[in-house]
């Protein structure tokens, strides 16, 4: 597409790893200073902050992201002790249900699809009253 076509536009950047934040607040920075984007929200499968390299450097790069004003969504793959603040823009979706749904369903020597279809009412009720809002299943 056309640069010109995101000012003024929300831009999503996706991720499969973010290890220090760097390259996504750059990028952020960009869209949004130079080609004049709205805002821009970060999809990222696994938030890994550094942790090999410390607590300190987890720190540093979930402030960079906080302080970049991204928002940032991803999962629980990787844990982190977030500040409130911080949680008003990076969240964090737990996927513990989806992988115990898969364990189970190996357990009983059938497929996730068919054990789903079999939750699939439950799993819409449930979603139902946490978000007061349907939600689609599949």
């Amino acid at each position: 597409g056309n640069v010109d076509d995101i000012k003024g536009k929300y831009v999503l950047l996706r991720d499969d790893i973010c290890g220090t934040g760097g390259t996504a607040v750059k990028d952020g920075k960009y869209l949004k200073e130079t080609l004049g984007a709205e805002g821009v929200v970060f999809v990222v499968s696994h938030l890994d902050c550094c942790k090999g390299a410390g607590i300190q450097k987890e720190k540093e790069t979930l402030n960079k992201l906080y302080d970049s004003g991204m928002e940032v969504f991803t999962t629980n793959t990787v844990s982190h002790d977030l500040s409130k603040e911080q949680e008003e823009l990076i969240h964090i979706t737990d996927l513990s249900e989806f992988f115990a749904d898969n364990i189970i369903a190996h357990a009983l020597n059938g497929s996730v699809k068919t054990y789903r279809k079999a939750r699939e009412e439950e799993i819409k009720t449930l979603r139902k009253q946490k978000y007061n809002q349907p939600v689609l299943v599949g």
